[in-house]
C-alpha cells in the first residue's frame, strides 16, 4: 500500500540540502510503500520496477549524470516477519543496494539508511536479528552509512513516525549526507 497523502523525511531533507548545498540542482525521488519486505524491493520485483520507473521519470524532466546518494528507510515489516525471513535481511539489502547502483550505473553511490527501532514482545529475536544485519551491511557495503532512528517521535501503531519523528529522521539523513557530500 502507498500511501500518497502523507510525507517522510524529504521534506527537512529537501529543505537542509538545499541549505547546505545552495548552488547545486538537488533532485529527489521519493518512492514508498508501507508495509513492504525487503524481498518486494529486490531486482525484478514490482517495487523496484517502479522505484527505477520513477527514477526515469525524474531523468526525463532532468539531466544529472549520476545519483550521488540513496537514501532508505525500511525494514520494519522484516522485523516483524518469523526469525527465518529477518535472518535474510542483511542479504537482500545488500543485493538491493549493489542493483541498484548497477543499475543507476551509479556504483559508488552513498548509500544512507535508517536502523530499524522499534520494539514488540513476539518479535525481539527477529526485530533484533535485523538491527544486526543492518549494523553489519554498513560495513559489508562500502560507502555507506546507517543513521540512528532512536528516540524519533511515532504514531500509536509503535512503528511508523508521526510528523515530528518524520521531521527529524529527514534532518538526520541530511546531517549524513551533508557531512559525507561535502
Amino acid at each position: 500500500l502507498t500511501h500518497f497523502a502523507y510525507f517522510g523525511p524529504e521534506v527537512t531533507l529537501a529543505h537542509e540540502l538545499a541549505r547546505a548545498f545552495p548552488k547545486d540542482q538537488i533532485i529527489l525521488v521519493k518512492q514508498a510503500a508501507s508495509g513492504s519486505f525487503i524481498r518486494q524491493w529486490l531486482p525484478g520485483q514490482a517495487l523496484y520496477k517502479g522505484l527505477l520507473r520513477q527514477i526515469g521519470f525524474a531523468e526525463e524532466e532532468h539531466t544529472f549524470q549520476q545519483v550521488d546518494a540513496i537514501v532508505w528507510m525500511q525494514g520494519e515489516s522484516d522485523a516483524q516477519s518469523n526469525v527465518k525471513m529477518a535472518a535474510q535481511y542483511g542479504t537482500q539489502l545488500i543485493q538491493l543496494v549493489n542493483h541498484l547502483r548497477q543499475d543507476l550505473n551509479s556504483p559508488h553511490s552513498l548509500f544512507v539508511y535508517g536502523q530499524v527501532d522499534m520494539e514488540h514482545p513476539a518479535f525481539t529475536d527477529s526485530i533484533a536479528s535485523v538491527r544486526h544485519q543492518q549494523q553489519l551491511a554498513e560495513s559489508q557495503l562500502g560507502n555507506a552509512l546507517m543513521v540512528s532512528t532512536t528516540g524519533l517521535g511515532k504514531l500509536s501503531d509503535g512503528i511508523h513516525y508521526n510528523a515530528a519523528g518524520q521531521m527529524e529522521l529527514g534532518r538526520r539523513f541530511a546531517q549524513a549526507l551533508i557531512a559525507r557530500l561535502k
